[in-house]
C-alpha cells in the first residue's frame, strides 16, 4: 500500500501540469466541434461552379445552375474555395476523408496560431489555458465541414501574425501579406473582415503612437508604410474573375437583409431557442467582463489589438456569424492583457499551489471530452438524411433518396428546390437537372426569388401560383416544411387543385417528390420510408 501511494505521488510529480491541462483543454475543444461533421450545403454549389468551368473549359459567369431567373454576373465570391474543395476530395481520390483532414488541419492551424500570438505577447501557459477554455464555448460555431469562414479565419490568424510583426519594428511581413490577401479575397468575401481588421490596426497604431509621443507628424511618419499597404489592399480587391463587379457586388451584398432567412446573420441573443440565447448571451457576457476588467488597469493604447477586440465584439453581439472571429481575437490578445492583472496572479497561484487536483481534474475532463468526440465520430463526414438520431436533431438534411430516384430513373428537367436542398441537386444532377433555387442567395438571385422560394415551401397565400410561373417539371418537398402537408391535399385528393396536373412519385421519411403528370410516364412510384439512407461523398 506504501508503495502504491509512493508510485502515486511519483507519478503525480512526474507529469507536466501544462500538459495535463493542454491535453483537457485540447479534448474540449474537439468535443464541442465534434458533432459538427455535417457536410456544408455550400460547399456542393462551390465545387459544381469550378466542376462546370473544368467540363465547359469557360469559367461561368452566368448560373448554368438554375432556370428561374438569374443576377449577372454571378459573383461567385467563394469560387477559389470550391477549387480547393475539390482537389482535396475529388481530385485526391480522398473524398469525405480527404475534407475532414483538411477541416482538422485548418483547425489545428488556427488553435496553434491563436497560442503563438498570445505567447508573443508575453502570455504564460497557465493563463492561456484556461481563457483558451472559455472561448471554445462560442468560438466552435466557426469550425463547420467545410465553409469558407474556415479558410477567412485562418488567413486571420496570418494577419494578425504581421500586425503583430509590425509592432517590433519589422516590415518583412508585407511581401507576404499581399499575395496572401490576394488569395484570400479569391476564397471568400470574408476578406472584408481582414481589410477592416488592418484598417483598425492602422488607426490603432496612429492613435497609440500619437499620445505616447505627443505628436501627430510623428505618428505618421510611423504608419505611413501602413497607408500603403492599406491602399494597395483597396486595388487588389479587383485581382478576381470579375475585376471590379466583384466591389460592385460587396457593396449590393453588404446592404442585405438576410435574418428572416440565415439564423447566422441574426444577432446573437436570437441564436437558438429556449434558454440558448440566454445561455450565450451570459458567455459573452464573460468574455466582455474579462476583457473590461483586464484594460481598465491600464490605458487602453498600452495594449495591442484592443480597437480590433471592441469592433468585433460589436459585430458579434450584432450576428451571429462573426463570433468565432471575435473569440478568435479574443484569445489571442486578452489572454496577454489578464497576464498583467490580480486575475492574472490569482490564476498563477492557482496553477502553482493545486498542481495535483489541477492534473485529476483535467485528465478526467480531458478523457471525458474525449470519449463523447469519439462516440460523435469526429473523423466522419455526415450526409444526414432525417431530422430526428435517437436523442440528436439534425438542423440540415439532405434528400439523398429523391436524388438517387431521379438519377435512377434518367430524369431530365428542372426541379424545384428549397434554399437548402438546391445546391446537393446540382452537385448530384446537373447538367440534366436545374434547379429553382439553391444556398448561393444574393450571390446568384433577385433577393425576390428568395423571398418568393421561402414563401412557396411555406405555403403562404398563392404558393400554387409560383409554381406555375415557372417551367418547373418536379418539386422536391421536404416533410418538414408546411408545404409537405398543404402539397399532398392539392395533388392527392378526389378535388385536389392539382391532382390532374400533378402525381407522387417518390416518398421517404424526409422528403416527397411530385412530377408532372405530362412527364410521368415510365417512372414508377417508389416508397422508402422507413429505409435507412446513406448519403455518400463526393
Amino acid at each position: 500500500m506504501k508503495l502504491l501511494i509512493f508510485n502515486t505521488k511519483k507519478l503525480a510529480s512526474a507529469i507536466k501540469l501544462e500538459y495535463v491541462v493542454l491535453f483537457g483543454v485540447t479534448a474540449v475543444f474537439l468535443s464541442s466541434i465534434s458533432s459538427n461533421t455535417i457536410a456544408c450545403l455550400d460547399m456542393f454549389h462551390e465545387m459544381a461552379l469550378f466542376r462546370e468551368w473544368v467540363r465547359s473549359g469557360i469559367f461561368p459567369k452566368d448560373n448554368p445552375f438554375s432556370y428561374t431567373p438569374s443576377v449577372y454576373p454571378v459573383v461567385h465570391h467563394e469560387w477559389g474555395t470550391g477549387v480547393l474543395l475539390y482537389i482535396a476530395t475529388v481530385w485526391s481520390g480522398l473524398g469525405g476523408t480527404g475534407l475532414m483532414v483538411l477541416k482538422y488541419v485548418l483547425t489545428m492551424f488556427i488553435a496553434v496560431s491563436c497560442y503563438l500570438l498570445a505567447k508573443r505577447d508575453g502570455t504564460s501557459m497557465e493563463i492561456f489555458l484556461p481563457l483558451a477554455f472559455l472561448a471554445t464555448i462560442l468560438g466552435r460555431i466557426g469550425f463547420t465541414t467545410i465553409r469558407a469562414q474556415l479558410l477567412s479565419l485562418a488567413f486571420l490568424a496570418v494577419l494578425l501574425y504581421c500586425m503583430q510583426e509590425d509592432r517590433s519594428g519589422r516590415r518583412w511581413w508585407v511581401a507576404l501579406w499581399l499575395p496572401v490577401y490576394v488569395v484570400w479575397l479569391n476564397l471568400h468575401a470574408g476578406f472584408l473582415a481582414g481589410y477592416g481588421t488592418f484598417f483598425l490596426f492602422v488607426v490603432e497604431r496612429t492613435v497609440s503612437t500619437a499620445v505616447q509621443q505627443q505628436s501627430l507628424r510623428i505618428a505618421y511618419r510611423q504608419v505611413n508604410h501602413l497607408l500603403l499597404v492599406l491602399v494597395i489592399m483597396s486595388v487588389l480587391v479587383c485581382a478576381n474573375p470579375y475585376g471590379f463587379d466583384y466591389v460592385t457586388y460587396l457593396v449590393h451584398a453588404l446592404s442585405i437583409d438576410r435574418t428572416p432567412f440565415i439564423m447566422e446573420w441574426r444577432p446573437l441573443w436570437r441564436l437558438g431557442e429556449g434558454i440558448y440565447p440566454y445561455f450565450f448571451l451570459a458567455v459573452y457576457c464573460v468574455y466582455i467582463a474579462i476583457a473590461a476588467y483586464s484594460l481598465w488597469h491600464k490605458d487602453f493604447y498600452q495594449y495591442p489589438g484592443v480597437l480590433v477586440l471592441f469592433v468585433t465584439a460589436i459585430l458579434a453581439l450584432c450576428q451571429v456569424r462573426h463570433l468565432s472571429i471575435y473569440c478568435m481575437v479574443w484569445v489571442s490578445f486578452v489572454p496577454a492583457y489578464v497576464q498583467k492583472t490580480p486575475l492574472g496572479d490569482a490564476l498563477r497561484r492557482l496553477w502553482n499551489r493545486q498542481k495535483k487536483f489541477l492534473i485529476a481534474f483535467w485528465l478526467i475532463v480531458g478523457v471525458l471530452a474525449t470519449i463523447h468526440a469519439a462516440s460523435n465520430q469526429f473523423w466522419k463526414l455526415c450526409i444526414p438524411t432525417v431530422k430526428q438520431i435517437g436523442n440528436k436533431t439534425n438542423v440540415l438534411i439532405y434528400p439523398v433518396g429523391p436524388i438517387a430516384y431521379l438519377s435512377s430513373q434518367k430524369f431530365c428537367g428542372n426541379l424545384m428546390t428549397h434554399f437548402n436542398d438546391g445546391s446537393y441537386a446540382s452537385w448530384k444532377l446537373h447538367p440534366h437537372v436545374k434547379v429553382s433555387m439553391d444556398s448561393r442567395f444574393e450571390v446568384a438571385y433577385p433577393y425576390r426569388l428568395v423571398v418568393e422560394n421561402f414563401n412557396f415551401y411555406n405555403a403562404e397565400r398563392g404558393w400554387e401560383k409560383i409554381l406555375c410561373q415557372y417551367a418547373t417539371d418536379a418539386v422536391l418537398v421536404p416533410h418538414h416544411t408546411k408545404l409537405s402537408e398543404v402539397i399532398a391535399g392539392a395533388v392527392e385528393k378526389d378535388k385536389g387543385i392539382l391532382r390532374e396536373d400533378w402525381v407522387k412519385t417518390y416518398i421517404d421519411d424526409s422528403y416527397s417528390l411530385y412530377i408532372k403528370r405530362s412527364l410521368h410516364s415510365g417512372l414508377r412510384f417508389v416508397d422508402r420510408r422507413g429505409e435507412v439512407l446513406q448519403g455518400t461523398f463526393p
